[in-house]
């Protein structure tokens, strides 16, 4: 263990030193006193000498007692902590984004200027009128985005095409013979029907169908089946590729966010932006 002696006091100290600088030593938990001051063993050894240290500045830090005394009789400057401005959007401020000070009534807050399709919504964390500052610290000038219409628009035409392109592929049901059979619509099914067109023409009776699950065996249909199933095949693609190019001149004259966001693939499109080939499409349905 050890001890504090200041030089004017007998009294033996408790407390604690801690060199900041070769002229600046910081003594903590001792009441202040003008004088300097030497360290001491429980033995009386003296091991530090600080006599010609001299007060020079008290600071209270979480209820302690904190003493600065110098041997060069210069004063210590408390140092200015610093204050960062940043923003998460980029040429959003003006002025001075670092700045170093030690209360926030000296700070010169950047003025936030606005930004297309962005809308400012304050500094996080909020930033105090006055009061010391204690740390070095980083606001952060915070944004909503607005998107677009116009991109709202393109990315939902993008997503009712996804839906468009799978309803297409997973095809179409037909009774024959009175089954129900499913016939999916991949390219490779629909170039197959292509191809099947001209036999359905000749009056082939019995029509190989092959079809892109290669897991699944060849099937023979008559002409009359095939030419149904043709039939069906061609309508239900007709349907599909007519409603969707109804549905995006829809979508591309809906006015808010909301009306956009809200579309989904099937739904009934108002009739001034129906084609009469969906009208009529429907009307046999």
């Amino acid at each position: 263990m050890s001890y504090i002696k200041f030089l004017d006091n007998d009294e033996h100290l408790q407390g604690s030193i801690r060199m900041i600088d070769e002229h600046t030593v910081e003594v903590k938990n001792c009441n202040k006193n003008l004088s300097g001051f030497q360290l001491f063993t429980d033995a009386g050894f003296m091991f530090g000498d600080y006599s010609k240290f001299k007060y020079d500045y008290e600071e209270p830090i979480s209820e302690e007692k904190v003493y600065r005394y110098t041997n060069d009789n210069h004063k210590w400057v408390k140092p200015m902590n610093t204050v960062v401005f940043s923003s998460t959007v980029q040429d959003s401020l003006v002025g001075k984004t670092t700045q170093k000070a030690y209360n926030y009534e000296e700070l010169e807050i950047p003025s936030v200027q606005q930004v297309e399709n962005y809308e400012f919504v304050g500094w996080e964390p909020t930033i105090p009128s006055s009061g010391s500052i204690t740390e070095d610290k980083t606001y952060v000038a915070k944004f909503n985005y607005n998107e677009p219409i116009e991109n709202v628009r393109e990315r939902k035409i993008s997503e009712m095409n996804t839906v468009q392109q799978s309803m297409i592929t997973n095809g179409f049901d037909i009774v024959i013979d009175g089954k129900l059979k499913h016939f999916t619509l991949t390219d490779h099914d629909q170039t197959s029907m292509l191809g099947l067109m001209s036999q359905v023409q000749m009056g082939i009776e019995q029509i190989p169908w092959h079809t892109s699950d290669h897991d699944e065996h060849c099937e023979y249909f008559t002409n009359e089946q095939m030419k149904s199933i043709i039939e069906k095949a061609t309508g239900f693609l007709t349907y599909h590729i007519t409603y969707f190019r109804d549905l995006r001149i829809y979508i591309n004259n809906l006015s808010s966010k909301e009306e956009v966001e809200a579309v989904e693939y099937g739904i009934q499109i108002p009739n001034e932006y129906k084609s009469d080939v969906l009208k009529d499409l429907e009307s046999k349905m």
